[in-house]
């Protein structure tokens, strides 16, 4: 880390110097009497015996006597450092105009950001935001543009069974070959010394272990704030169970997410409004309890699959169904009234700000048992029971088996032929 405020490098709480063998630079505890940092605005210079650290604009560190263009360093924050991040992975997203400039068109020369249009010198934008939806960005004249946050995630959460991580993981290479998006992988998890399977190692993926004791802890994980804390540095996110599959592109519903204020939520077809509203697996006692719900429709929404890009609005149903969870066995007991599905559709419901008819033609919910009926649709979400398979972890990894024998994947989704 760089401390500005009392010009020192340091590591670990330990002041660091730099350390040059055989062209190789390494950072060792300081020796602050042959060492000198000097400020020049956001800028430092670094030496030792008036000799400079200095780099190739490739980013290669040399020596050098001559304090020129090359021999200043620019300390940049985590965010600015996730944002640069971010568009070399996925370009750049202008919703001022909604233009949107691929990642091959960028480049970072010079100490700004320049995609042949525009130069964003990074001086000027160190302060940089990603836990927003919007950044708000100067170019070289102090003009504003807003740009979309682009790091896609889809999160999981696996609890007290290593068969739902089994699930997670097959659920995981569905994503990676046929979603076309570069997405990163969270497991939240109380399952300890968990190892990824080779198959998908080539993906970011990052696992968290979490407290979770109980049936009702572990449904209402999904949304627990220090959760929904931890997605803020991804943009747009989606939570997914694990015993989803994707078949086909989510190009599209990356492009939609980003645009939208909206929670885009998955509802079911399949059951008539008495079922709904009396089965206590949509809405529970909520809709006679809330006079203000009497008069509402309500829909069988499936809480096994979300996605989201107003972080605003995600954390206003994370606070609701937090005094949910902590109070619903009171009212129903340890029954699948006090489950999190009713209460996720009531928090929806009082939020307002949801969509419901977007993900109807991309998720197909009960898939049939007979693989070629299901259809190329996106997502398929194995609900219910395991049919004639011997587990819900075997049942998918059967079709994810279908599908590569019939299905096309994604090129880009190959594992790298070296590590990376």
């Amino acid at each position: 880390m760089f401390d500005s405020d009392n010009l020192r490098l340091t590591y670990a709480g330990v002041d660091i110097c730099v350390n040059e063998v055989d062209g190789v630079f390494h950072a060792l505890a300081s020796n602050k009497a042959s060492s000198y940092i000097e400020m020049d605005n956001a800028f430092f210079y670094y030496s030792s015996k008036k000799i400079f650290l200095s780099s190739n604009e490739d980013g290669q560190l040399l020596l050098t006597k001559l304090r020129e263009k090359w021999e200043k360093f620019l300390p940049i924050t985590e965010d600015m450092f996730l944002f640069l991040r971010s568009i070399s992975l996925h370009g750049l997203h202008y919703t001022d105009n909604g233009q949107i400039i691929d990642k091959g068109s960028i480049e970072l020369k010079s100490f700004a950001i320049q995609d042949g249009i525009n130069n964003f010198p990074m001086e000027y934008n160190l302060d940089i935001s990603v836990k927003n939806k919007n950044i708000y960005i100067a170019d070289k004249f102090a003009c504003i543009r807003k740009i979309a946050f682009r790091n896609p995630a889809v999160y999981f959460c696996a609890l007290s069974s290593k068969e739902i991580l089994t699930s997670v993981f097959a659920s995981i290479e569905s994503y990676s070959l046929y979603s076309e998006v570069d997405f990163s992988y969270v497991i939240f998890t109380n399952v300890e010394n968990v190892k990824i399977p080779n198959t998908i190692s080539h993906n970011r993926i990052e696992i968290i272990n979490v407290e979770s004791t109980g049936l009702i802890d572990h449904v209402y994980k999904r949304y627990e704030k220090e959760v929904i804390e931890k997605m803020r540095l991804y943009n747009p996110v989606i939570y997914s169970d694990a015993d989803i599959v994707c078949n086909n592109s989510l190009k599209s519903l990356e492009n939609y997410l980003i645009k939208t204020e909206n929670i885009l939520v998955n509802t079911e077809d399949r059951y008539d409004a008495a079922t709904i509203e009396n089965s206590g697996w949509f809405i529970a006692s909520f809709k006679k309890d809330d006079a203000l719900l009497r008069d509402t429709e309500i829909d069988a929404i499936n809480s096994g699959f979300f996605g989201y890009s107003s972080k605003e609005n995600m954390m206003d149903v994370s606070s609701m169904i937090g005094i949910i969870s902590k109070n619903i066995i009171k009212r129903h007991g340890l029954s699948h009234w006090a489950y999190d599905q009713s209460a996720f559709n009531y928090a929806i419901i009082k939020n307002g700000n949801y969509d419901k008819k977007y993900l109807k033609s991309i998720v197909q919910n009960w898939p049939s048992a007979n693989f070629h009926e299901i259809p190329i649709c996106g997502l398929v979400h194995f609900c219910g029971g395991v049919g004639n398979f011997s587990s819900k972890s075997e049942k998918m990894r059967s079709y994810m088996m279908y599908l590569k024998n019939t299905h096309k994947r994604n090129p880009a989704s190959n594992p790298p032929t070296q590590a990376q």
